[in-house]
């Protein structure tokens, strides 16, 4: 058995680029919040690889803007703004998570009539939101949501924690809770949540505040928090931009600033990425997404990449076309115009470890792969120190 096979691999076809969208739970990702901007194209232009500044890992739809015990209404913007079946949106859900995105609902936002009085309460409107989100839910038929968010702005702060436990007991402990506090600390709606539920990750906004990260920037504190007060000591924190100026009513700041103010942000083992409000006005600002999508590293998008083309036929050392993301993954990726032959990829025993001494080889043929076609072989490794010990082979024939 393969326990810790050092050969796990995928064929991706593909004629879009090298980058792939995907949510990574120990990697970095870029979330953004969409369903009310002005003129939104539809959700699954944003989990589309080829949009370099407008695609996300992590989408946030919204807002179920009214709830409270059995009642619960939505307004998603010009998508979908009724009670009834959103059947364009449950398409593009599944097409985005085809691709390793992962949708969340969000709860709440800045209008709207929101609370919960209490654990009654609570569970009554968990019954609820699965009879509208789970996976026979009405609101997106044949799709399910992979979580909820809490973007919790007004109303009664109560109830909360005991409505993430009910979440998790009744979709699945795998089903995802994040929540939005402002950067403000303690955050006084979600704060008490955040000190005693089961929260996964947390979008900090730092934006229409002091505390925004070209002003106050309190990165440190909540940090601190994870490991000192909140109840999920593992939780990701996000730095939550406006994703262009004309998003928020402050807090946008250039790339470079990005890259100076955040940087120690990076090396922190709780940090998971960058969030942005909104979709439709990031992909109004040509260079900032992909730009952070740089700085962050390929565990972003969780590839890297060599070319090749005309005939030939190559060894690439892991030094030079391999990348290792947090979980010890080294990814090759080969592009070729034209395939003409076999393409072998193989790993040398002699450079794995005694536990992987059954390496595989898998190879594909001519008549598998289409013009244009990209491939990747994705590897997980039970040693962290592989960029420098592990010899790839890749062999192949292509004529331009």
């Amino acid at each position: 058995m393969f326990a810790h096979s050092i050969f796990n691999s995928f064929l991706l076809l593909t004629l879009t680029n090298v980058a792939m969208a995907a949510y990574s739970a120990s990697g970095h990702n870029v979330a953004m919040y969409w369903g009310q901007g002005a003129g939104q194209k539809r959700l699954s232009y944003y989990c589309d690889s080829s949009n370099a500044d407008a695609y996300a890992d992590i989408i946030m739809v919204s807002f179920l803007d009214n709830f409270s015990g059995s009642t619960a209404s939505f307004n998603f913007g010009n998508a979908c703004a009724s009670d009834s079946s959103c059947t364009e949106i449950a398409e593009d859900i599944k097409t985005c998570q085809s691709k390793g995105v992962k949708v969340l609902l969000s709860m709440g936002g800045a209008d709207g009539s929101y609370g919960i009085s209490g654990s009654s309460d609570a569970s009554e409107l968990v019954e609820t939101l699965y009879k509208m989100f789970g996976p026979s839910g009405t609101v997106f038929p044949g799709a399910e949501v992979d979580g909820f968010d809490l973007d919790i702005e007004q109303g009664t702060h109560t109830g909360y924690s005991e409505f993430i436990s009910a979440v998790k007991t009744k979709f699945g402990s795998d089903f995802l809770i994040s929540a939005a506090p402002q950067c403000v600390f303690p955050d006084a709606s979600i704060g008490e949540a955040l000190d005693k539920a089961q929260i996964d990750i947390a979008f900090i906004q730092f934006y229409n505040n002091y505390c925004s990260l070209d002003k106050t920037f309190n990165w440190d504190t909540w940090t601190k928090a994870v490991t000192s007060t909140f109840a999920n000591k593992n939780m990701k924190l996000y730095i939550g931009l406006p994703g262009s100026s004309s998003s928020a009513g402050s807090g946008y700041v250039s790339l470079s600033t990005v890259k100076s103010k955040a940087a120690k942000a990076l090396t922190n083992s709780n940090f998971g990425g960058f969030m942005f409000w909104e979709a439709s006005t990031v992909s109004e600002n040509t260079g900032f997404v992909s730009g952070i999508r740089s700085f962050m590293g390929s565990s972003s998008s969780n590839s890297a990449s060599t070319t090749t083309t005309g005939t030939s036929s190559s060894t690439q050392s892991s030094s030079a076309a391999h990348k290792k993301d947090s979980q010890h993954h080294i990814i090759v990726t080969t592009t070729a115009k034209a395939v003409t032959s076999k393409v072998t990829t193989t790993i040398s025993p002699s450079q794995a470890t005694s536990d992987d001494s059954a390496a595989a080889a898998s190879s594909y043929t001519s008549e598998s792969l289409a013009t244009n076609v990209l491939w990747a072989v994705t590897t997980t490794y039970a040693t962290p120190t592989l960029q420098t010990n592990v010899l790839w082979a890749v062999t192949s024939s292509a004529s331009a």
